[in-house]
């Protein structure tokens, strides 16, 4: 297939074929998935939670105004090691204390974005810091 008409399919596509148009490399095969009505976010939290995961989906994610405000969204990016560093540190500070200490442990991640989680952390204990709010934690 051509580029069009694979980004024409992305738009467009049901479960199965999107879940194939997700680990597609191209960027603007990753944004027009990103915009299909038919994407749940569990079927998104499964492409970015691959090993092999295109950094162009993972980047889209970040920037899309649909997916870019979901919790689980976020969260996932930052425990993605293949996440690009400046995506993954714009992520942390919406994160909860729970889960930046989770990320703090969290195995295979770059050291600096398990550091920012960790000083995050420790942060808000000592500060008072109220943990983030959102509407859908996991």
């Amino acid at each position: 297939m051509r580029l069009g008409e694979k980004i024409t399919l992305a738009k467009i596509a049901t479960a199965p074929v999107l879940a194939r148009l997700l680990s597609d490399p191209e960027p603007k095969i990753a944004e027009a998935c990103l915009i299909n009505p038919r994407l749940r976010e569990e079927d998104l939290l499964t492409a970015v939670r691959q090993q092999s995961v295109p950094r162009a989906l993972l980047e889209a994610a970040a920037r899309s105004r649909r997916w870019g405000e979901r919790y689980a969204v976020r969260l996932a990016l930052v425990l993605q090691p293949r996440t690009p560093l400046g995506v993954a540190l714009a992520q942390i500070t919406s994160l909860i204390d729970r889960d930046l200490e989770r990320v703090a442990g969290a195995a295979g991640l770059r050291p600096l974005v398990q550091a920012a989680a960790l000083r995050l952390a420790e942060g808000g204990r000592t500060q008072g810091r109220a943990p983030a709010r959102s509407g859908t934690e996991s």
